[in-house]
């Protein structure tokens, strides 16, 4: 059974509530090149793999060839409550895909590995920015098992965390296994849940000191650097009904579990600008195919814009009372959206036809272009329009038609893009995290 990250963080708070042992582990790409060794690959070809040669290279916390670990971790893999596995197709992790659920399928197949549960292997960074994950280990005491022990400890001794940090353990390598697992063992009368950030050995870890100490242990991966970044859901936004509403509650989960293949959702903010957001929707809703998903976000405007914005049909409408920084209100509309491409869009743009092709096509074609952007006056460097010739929206059409022609798959690198009009797969929300709320946009 595949769960969702309510019914994972639901087993673990039964878990805490009980005094059970229990326990979670993620498998990943390194997981899958460790397990691969002389079952699914030759050794030769584990090797070569520059995953590989980084941990030989002291950069994984485990050296191979390594057998013994990897029987370790199939027997854990079995012992485990809940194992996380990619979904078919994942994006947002930076391997090759046959490194991922591919691999993980032969490999599963090859030992007979059937777990009960399993759920997203990203579940640790979906849990480590929710509030509602926080809340249930508030009061609980907390273990940590990292390289970075301390400081994870201070971050979340903190706000907005205030986690009752009762030990740390400090782990950096393979060898470290033993001691590590005998520190716990030590301390298991003195804390309830194990946070543990140890790269593929974190496999083996958290079900042996979940059997051994009798508490909650957990694949906390790089969740870590969710604390580090203080990316906790705040939870309050309000949103104009209940479906959205629903969305904002599943957030970031329901961002990468749940998009429609396919789908674009062009997310609009406006503050005050009720004459440009009625050009740029209008303009929107006659050029847009119609798997187009609208998501309108008013910024605290008092001029009418939110009223307005909530007679559109079909639209997602997202009412802030107060005007917030403009990075964290485009990021409700992001976790808002349910299309597997985003883009983000001025009010005071006006598109013309066949406007999202161009973008589509970059990043169907190439799958390691994070974010595309298009030419325009406003704009610096070589993706700038020198040359505005036009004085109505009859020309505009016209010279907008003429700019597609010459340049028609035509593009180059940049260094900055400006939130004007761009577009990304949603998978990069949760590789490199959302908008800092600390600094503002290119837009204009």
């Amino acid at each position: 059974m595949n769960l969702n990250w309510e019914k994972v963080l639901h087993m673990i708070k039964h878990a805490l509530d009980h005094r059970q042992p229990f326990s979670i582990v993620r498998i990943g790409d390194g997981e899958n090149i460790v397990m691969a060794q002389r079952s699914v690959w030759r050794m030769s070809s584990v090797l070569k793999e520059p995953w590989a040669i980084r941990a030989n290279r002291g950069q994984k916390g485990v050296r191979l060839p390594n057998l013994t670990l990897r029987d370790q971790m199939i027997r854990s893999i079995k012992m485990a409550d809940i194992v996380g596995v990619l979904p078919p197709g994942d994006r947002r992790t930076y391997a090759p895909r046959r490194l991922k659920r591919p691999l993980t399928n032969k490999i599963f197949q090859y030992y007979k590995l059937k777990p009960r549960y399993t759920c997203d292997a990203v579940v640790n960074r979906f849990l480590a920015g929710r509030k509602e994950f926080w809340d249930v280990l508030r009061g609980r005491r907390v273990l940590i098992i990292t390289r970075h022990a301390e400081r994870l400890k201070r971050s979340l001794q903190r706000d907005p965390y205030r986690m009752n940090v009762v030990g740390t353990i400090a782990f950096s390598n393979n060898k470290q296994m033993g001691s590590a697992l005998k520190k716990a063992y030590a301390m298991k009368d003195k804390f309830d849940i194990a946070l543990i950030s140890c790269g593929v050995n974190t496999v083996v870890l958290a079900p042996e000191i979940a059997r051994l100490t009798g508490k909650v242990a957990m694949d906390f991966g790089k969740g870590h650097h969710v604390v580090f970044r203080k990316k906790t859901i705040k939870g309050s936004t309000k949103f104009s009904d209940q479906k959205i509403n629903n969305a904002a509650e599943n957030n970031l989960m329901m961002l990468t579990s749940q998009y429609i293949p396919g789908k674009v959702s062009v997310v609009v903010l406006n503050h005050n600008s009720l004459k440009s957001t009625k050009e740029c929707i209008e303009s929107i809703q006659q050029h847009s195919p119609i798997n187009t998903q609208l998501v309108l976000v008013d910024n605290g405007s008092t001029d009418g814009t939110a009223e307005y914005i909530q007679t559109i049909p079909g639209s997602t409408v997202i009412k802030n009372e107060v005007t917030k920084e403009r990075c964290e209100a485009m990021n409700q509309g992001v976790i808002a959206a349910s299309g597997e491409y985003i883009v983000l869009l001025n009010e005071n743009t006006v598109v013309k036809k066949n406007w999202l092709h161009g973008m589509l096509w970059w990043l169907r074609a190439d799958p390691t272009i994070g974010i595309v952007g298009v030419r325009k006056n406003a704009a610096d460097g070589s993706h700038k329009v020198e040359i505005i010739p036009y004085e109505t929206m009859q020309e505009m059409d016209d010279f907008s038609a003429y700019l597609s022609e010459i340049y028609n798959r035509q593009g180059h690198h940049a260094d900055a893009l400006r939130d004007l009009c761009i577009m990304f797969h949603h998978d990069l929300a949760l590789q490199i995290g959302s908008f800092e709320e600390r600094y503002d946009l290119l837009h204009g």
